[in-house]
């Protein structure tokens, strides 16, 4: 007789009875949630109390009993070859909910709030202890609601549907109707007896839905498969489907949205639907899409704790408990099949099952290995280019798709943990800013990024996330320097005598407002003296200073000041003549110090103004004189501004680079105004090259019957400058002048290295642009529209040691450093005069070790933004070789911090820039994760009518 059955039968396959199996669930996750917890110990212990520390400590001890309690369970059944006893299940289950019972509240307690904003956010750690222990409460509970039975399996399957039904709706009108009375009656319900209750309930829910399905399964199958059909059609389809419909307007944890999850979800349930369980190749398909419905287990599997609160909040529990369901069904399914199809051939089963499970998970890892690869193209191309042996651009149509799959991910995408698998293998960690995602759009397709359209349909499987997570580039804007605190003091303190700090500076700041405040002021110092030192009083004791990577240093500098505000520092350069130094927090009338030691060649003037303070450091010689340092690098040549202004000058001939306009916005008119360019060129007599410029640059002699480049990508008219001025040598008789041909001057793609490209042409104040009316005009470098409609190269110093050749402006009164790269101390250097070499006297070797060593470092520095390529491979050594020196330099930031917490942070989150592109920036700090919004919803309510009350 259907629905009954003479002995006893387990509910689940037995493997899943067995100690390996717990295994699995157990040992595994806490062994890495022991690492986990034990890491992020590592980066806050110095500035937790006395009571979280005390909490901390007990928690670890929890877990470690966890851990042996688990361990020795599963080996003394193993080794017995017995399955986990009921009673033992049940104990287990209860000692993992204690975990959590305790970890919840006391996780917030234990992190310091200012660590949460942005070193170790409360919430991650959290759901680490979910995500983590869940899977031993779910398999514990699935061991003991799938106990063996004797009897009707349809009687008990509807016996546990029915606890799933009526225990939600029963508390729904509990909640609802009685609340109101506990309100009138002076009544004061624990917190603890109420989360009690629920976690009871919810227990029940789970356990009773689980028992449902697999009695459910067992009587179905003894109907037949028609009965079978109906069941997995509803689980496998109408469920998921449902869930995916309610996720439109609840988008739990994220948002599901996407074709294709609708898609694999119908595909999902199709082939569980197939009546057929000795097909190896549909048992084949089925574990291909196992990793779809593991993937939702996972995902949901640390809220089943909240999966009624849920369902009384907001309706989003159902979405909690399908893909518990799923997951069910569909290793039942799998399991039956494998007996089914490979009893003969066990180990291929396995074989094939494991690979069968790899298939998503390696289309995902594919399609982002594809995009981190179009996308290092294209970040080479741009920001890396060797201009020496200049490569052919990469696939335009590759490189827009990667940046709009990119663009999918930033502006709307956030599936939990496949978004971060994505950003790591990708960025590494890190994050490719909007700013850089539009310029290198611009490079290849002449536009910025298109936004994403609402009914674009996406070609990914991730799921668009409209309420909320971007994956962006943490962007703190520095105020403006405060005019609160001020600088009060700055002198000299008396020389110490050590060889590598020439001068001691002592700068006292003062706050005059009653409010917290920041002093942030900039610092002029001539470029030939370097920062040897750097420290900062804190509560009387002077803490040293640290170099790290610019970036890493201020973005961590950022963060302290806006989320701990206590006590960091950050001296860093803005230009080779001009740095910036912070200080924070200023407490109501605090004054603070900092001291900065320079070293400063021997024979020049030097001084060091801060705002509108200047300090005489070192007074000038009676005669003006230049200083050299012959360094591993090559010559370094510091001239002061009173010698500089009395050496030899002279104006260069200009010869016309016209660059043509070839991106794909050009219009056509534009060729009758490249042939007016080249007209009034030869009718001046002048010498030019012509060039058609897109993404890349192809150069003519002369001529208008040319081999021309197609029209594509954007007007990269400085990219083309940067490149000709990196390959041509440095004429003493000639200078380069740009004429840009475009209908759109505003068009023109920026290109920082044009920059590091300008000190051969210092000349030159920018280039001449023909519009679409056929108007000349100059830009300044920056951008701006000068007067007059040519250029005329101004006067400049032409210094020079054997063939290597520096133009140094001649009307620039400041000092300056002329560098001469791989260039022995033993050759002349030498000034341009009247059309012949002179040499350049008079002059003073720099003799410091110390110094000769800075210089080099700096010179390295240089030599790498002159060769973009370099500046990937070389960043890590050129950061630690100024460590090494003990210099500032563009490339590091001086940094004092408090704790030792945020030393620690430092230096991963240096380590982590360091081992990736220079192009890539850090990431915002994590939003709360949907776990605690959900908790929170759930307190306000229990609480509301409490509160109502209150303000009542």
């Amino acid at each position: 007789m259907h629905g009954e059955t003479t002995a006893r039968a387990s509910l689940i396959p037995p493997c899943l009875h067995r100690a390996g199996a717990f295994a699995v669930s157990t040992l595994v996750p806490q062994v890495i949630l022991l690492i986990l917890n034990i890491r992020s110990w590592t980066l806050i212990h110095s500035g937790v109390e006395d009571e979280g520390r005390r909490q901390a400590m007990v928690l670890f001890g929890y877990l470690t009993g966890l851990l042996v309690v688990n361990g020795a369970s599963i080996v003394c059944h193993a080794a017995r070859r017995k399955p986990v006893p009921l009673v033992l299940s049940g104990l287990l289950m209860a000692l993992h909910i204690g975990y959590l019972w305790l970890a919840t509240p006391w996780i917030d307690s234990i992190i310091p709030r200012a660590d949460q904003l942005w070193i170790l956010p409360g919430e991650r750690v959290l759901y680490y202890q979910y995500a983590l222990i869940m899977p031993a409460v779910f398999h514990t509970l699935l061991n003991l609601a799938c106990y063996p039975i004797r009897g009707r399996s349809g009687r008990e399957a509807l016996a546990s549907l029915g606890l799933v039904i009526v225990i939600p709706v029963g508390l729904y009108i509990f909640v609802h109707t009685f609340v109101r009375v506990l309100d009138r009656v002076t009544m004061d319900v624990p917190t603890e007896i109420i989360f009690i209750i629920l976690i009871g309930l919810t227990v029940l829910v789970i356990g009773a839905l689980l028992r449902a399905i697999a009695a459910l399964y067992r009587w179905l199958s003894e109907k037949g498969e028609s009965a079978i059909v109906i069941l997995t059609a509803l689980v496998a389809i109408a469920a998921p489907i449902g869930g995916l419909l309610l996720n439109i307007k609840i988008p739990f944890p994220s948002d599901f949205q996407s074709p294709a999850v609708y898609a694999l979800a119908l595909v999902n349930g199709i082939l569980l639907i197939i009546p057929n369980r000795t097909s190896r190749l549909l048992w084949f398909l089925r574990a291909v899409m196992f990793a779809f419905t593991l993937y939702f287990f996972v995902v949901f599997l640390p809220f089943l704790p909240l999966a009624i609160p849920a369902m009384l909040a907001i309706g989003a529990g159902f979405l909690v408990l399908t893909p518990t369901a799923l997951f069910a069904l569909h290793l039942r399914v799998l399991t039956l099949g494998w007996k089914e199809a490979w009893a003969a051939r066990p180990r291929t089963g396995i074989v094939c099952g494991l690979l069968a499970v790899l298939v998503l998970p390696g289309i995902l890892i594919g399609h982002a290995c594809l995009d981190r690869y179009a996308l290092n193209q294209g970040l080479d191309y741009v920001y890396a280019p060797d201009y020496a042996e200049p490569d052919a651009p990469p696939s335009p149509g590759r490189v827009l798709r990667s940046l709009e799959s990119l663009r999918n991910v930033k502006e709307g995408i956030r599936a939990p943990f496949i978004t971060d698998l994505y950003q790591a293998i990708v960025f590494g960690g890190l994050v490719l800013t909007d700013d850089k995602m539009d310029h290198l759009y611009r490079v290849f397709g002449g536009t910025k990024v298109p936004e994403k359209k609402r009914d674009q349909v996406m070609s990914s499987i991730f799921g668009s996330n409209r309420r909320a997570f971007r994956l962006s580039e943490r962007r703190l804007s520095d105020p403006p320097p405060t005019d609160q605190v001020l600088l009060t003091e700055l002198i000299r303190l008396p020389d110490a005598g050590h060889p590598c700090h020439d001068a001691t500076v002592e700068l006292t700041m003062t706050n005059t407002s009653a409010l917290q405040g920041e002093f942030a002021a900039r610092i002029s110092l001539p470029p030939y003296v370097h920062i040897t030192g750097f420290r900062l009083d804190i509560h009387g004791e002077w803490v040293e200073g640290r170099m790290f990577e610019r970036t890493t240093a201020l973005w961590v500098y950022r963060m302290i000041r806006d989320a701990a505000r206590r006590d960091p520092a950050v001296l860093s350069y803005i230009d080779d003549r001009t740095l910036e130094l912070r200080v924070f927090p200023f407490d109501s009338h605090q004054a603070r110090r900092v001291q900065l030691d320079l070293a400063i060649p021997e024979a020049l003037p030097a001084s060091i103004s801060v705002g509108a303070r200047t300090l005489p450091l070192q007074d000038p010689p009676g005669t003006p004189i230049a200083a050299y340092a012959d360094t591993d690098e090559g010559l370094w040549l510091a001239i002061p501004g009173d010698m500089k202004a009395s050496l030899p000058a002279a104006a260069r001939t200009p010869v016309l680079h016209i660059l043509v306009d070839r991106s794909a916005g050009r219009s056509s008119s534009l060729d009758a105004r490249e042939a007016a360019v080249l007209d009034m060129a030869r009718k001046a007599g002048a010498v030019y090259r012509v060039y058609d410029v897109n993404l890349e640059t192809r150069v003519h002699v002369g001529g208008s019957d040319r081999d021309r480049l197609p029209l594509r990508g954007g007007f990269c008219a400085e990219r083309a400058m940067a490149g000709i001025l990196a390959q041509a040598p440095v004429d003493p008789e000639t200078v380069p002048v740009f004429i840009l041909v475009t209908d759109d001057a505003d068009g023109v793609i920026p290109d920082k290295h044009l920059a590091a490209q300008r000190w051969k042409i210092p000349d030159i104040p920018g280039y001449v642009v023909m519009n679409g009316r056929g108007v000349l005009s100059v830009r300044g470098w920056d951008g701006a529209t000068l007067s007059g409609d040519r250029i005329e190269p101004a006067p400049v110093h032409l210094f020079a040691a054997g063939e290597h050749r520096v133009p140094v402006a001649a009307d620039d009164p400041e000092g300056c450093v002329v560098t001469f790269p791989g260039t022995p101390g033993s050759l002349p250097l030498t000034i341009r005069r009247e059309g012949d070499d002179v040499p350049l006297e008079p002059m003073v070797a720099i003799e410091q070790d110390c110094y000769r060593l800075a210089a080099g470092v700096r010179m390295t520095e240089t030599q790498l933004t002159r060769e973009p390529y370099r500046r990937n491979r070389d960043l890590a050594s050129l950061v630690e070789a100024g460590r090494e020196a003990g210099v500032l330099t563009p490339a590091v930031t001086w940094m004092v911090v408090e704790r030792d917490s945020q030393w620690e942070i430092l230096e991963r989150k240096e380590q982590q820039k360091l081992n990736n592109r220079a192009e890539l920036g850090f990431m915002e700090a994590p939003e709360p994760s949907s776990l605690l919004l959900l908790a929170a919803l759930l307190a306000l309510l229990l609480y509301r009518r409490r509160f109502q009350t209150l303000e009542n």
